[in-house]
């Protein structure tokens, strides 16, 4: 079989209520009444990247170079217009070099469209397993009507073959249309639109619909034998204009209104995080099929197997888990802040630290892959890497320790003085499971965190990839600890 053999997911902690933010605006009642939920809001220090990497370590981390050998990933908000991803979230997820490495853009499509060529490669013999992760941390103009409803986040499939196939792949259909419906340009800032309501019936209610109906008569399905269809649309109007033209298939759009009420439209990780969603909950037996949406259309069947069942004793983070799990947000204009759409004069990172593009390449194996040494004369640990051991003194007799990204805090301070965009900043000495010990920022800190008088001496805390600071015209990411999440 042939199909998704694992699963990954990432929501942002950080929850604002979409009320305050179109009452900051006085909108008008009518769309006020209309905004319920809330937004999932990446961090200051969180991108597409570093959401990524939460979801492909998600997906990878029972598995080895051995049965991965290629990342797919897709965004419309890349940190680079040009460098790949990828080829970083290889290095995280340590899968080695032998892996093919492939950024897919430019379209709401593209987390579909990477899923869909990862398939092909797979069935064709090119690689033995994919990891497809689809991110986005999409900016509309403030005071938009959209700009409540958009969300951060990420998700991630394992595309691979053989008996451990959680969800068979049956089939696809995909069509392609040229139409102005949301572009953004090189130059813009933030998503451009016109006339919405044309861009949703020549568009949406005309593409999508052709997918389905496609996928229906290639792969000879009727109502009876599909279980749950998912669907991306831009707003509730259209999803249910969609619905509507769907004939028997009406009944099967029970889509669970949780991630959009409480994370919101999540772009090109949308369909992902559907279908990740979706498998987390199924049943063997199910057949799910996925439609997705961008200059053009995409549907999916899938077969869910009896492997799900042992899948779900594993008790792995969910789409749930990161959705429940949160930290609320009251201040609308920290969001302005983070999104650098309001400024100081020093700018969102205040100076441009010390960076050396020959150390961050020497140091990649310590930094990114999370590798420290073991002495081999008397067993000590140490991080960062050193020749020397600092407890017997032997002089490069080490082999390499792949650390854990558990552990608990032994020391901390909260450091207000140091130049960053959200203070105060917490700075603790974790010891990790299985041993090993670092020195590095705190992120995600809630409330209870911040207290002047709270200690956090044993807290348990995991780590957790982020954009440490920008200097030269490039963002340095490292590892923060933050506070466990879920499970």
């Amino acid at each position: 079989m042939i199909g998704i053999k694992d699963l990954g997911s990432y929501i942002p902690a950080f929850r604002i209520n979409r009320q305050n933010i179109v009452k900051a605006w006085d909108m008008d009642e009518m769309i006020i009444k209309m905004m319920i939920g809330e937004k999932a809001l990446a961090g200051f220090d969180e991108d597409s990247l570093t959401m990524a990497s939460e979801a492909i370590l998600l997906a990878t981390q029972e598995h080895s170079s051995a049965d991965v050998d290629g990342i797919y990933f897709a965004s419309t908000t890349a940190p680079y217009l040009e460098k790949s991803v990828s080829s970083t979230l290889g290095e995280i997820a340590d899968l080695g070099l032998n892996i093919s490495t492939i950024d897919f853009g430019n379209s709401l499509r593209a987390g579909t469209s990477a899923l869909l060529a990862a398939l092909n490669a797979v069935k064709a013999g090119a690689n033995k397993g994919i990891a497809v992760v689809g991110s986005d941390m999409r900016q509309m103009e403030p005071q938009s009507f959209m700009e409540a409803m958009m969300g951060d986040g990420a998700a991630s499939v394992l595309v691979g073959e053989g008996d451990d196939v959680l969800a068979e792949f049956e089939g696809s259909f995909s069509v392609s249309q040229e139409l102005y419906d949301y572009w953004r340009k090189v130059s813009d800032k933030y998503i451009q639109s016109d006339d919405e309501k044309f861009a949703a019936l020549k568009g949406y209610l005309n593409m999508v619909p052709k997918a389905l109906t496609g996928l229906v008569e290639k792969l000879n399905l009727d109502a009876s034998k599909v279980t749950k269809i998912l669907a991306y649309a831009s707003d509730a109007n259209t999803y249910k204009a969609l619905i509507k033209r769907s004939g028997e298939f009406a009944m099967l759009f029970n889509q669970d209104p949780t991630l959009l009420l409480g994370v919101g439209n999540t772009g090109v990780a949308n369909a992902l995080l559907q279908l990740v969603m979706a498998l987390e909950e199924a049943n063997p037996g199910d057949r799910i099929i996925l439609l997705s949406y961008g200059d053009g259309a995409e549907a999916f069947s899938f077969k869910v197997t009896d492997n799900i069942t042992a899948y779900k004793s594993k008790g792995k983070r969910t789409v749930r888990d990161w959705i429940e799990n949160k930290i609320d947000m009251p201040f609308y204009a920290k969001l302005l802040k983070w999104r650098e759409q309001i400024t100081t004069a020093g700018g969102l990172w205040e100076f441009e630290p010390y960076t050396s593009i020959t150390e961050l390449y020497r140091e990649k194996k310590n930094n990114i892959a999370l590798y420290a040494v073991k002495c081999k004369k008397c067993g000590s640990i140490y991080y960062p890497t050193k020749r020397v051991c600092p407890e017997c003194g032997s002089i490069d007799e080490w082999d390499d320790f792949k650390l854990s990204k558990r552990g608990k805090i032994v020391t901390f301070t909260r450091e207000r003085a140091l130049p960053n965009p959200d203070h105060p900043v917490g700075m603790a000495v974790v010891d990790f499971e299985g041993g090993g010990r670092s020195f590095t920022q705190l992120a995600d800190m809630p409330p209870e965190w911040q207290d002047r008088n709270g200690s956090l001496i044993d807290r348990e805390v995991e780590l957790t990839y982020r954009v440490f600071h920008k200097a030269k015209g490039f963002f340095n990411y490292y590892w923060k600890a933050r506070p466990v999440r879920g499970k």
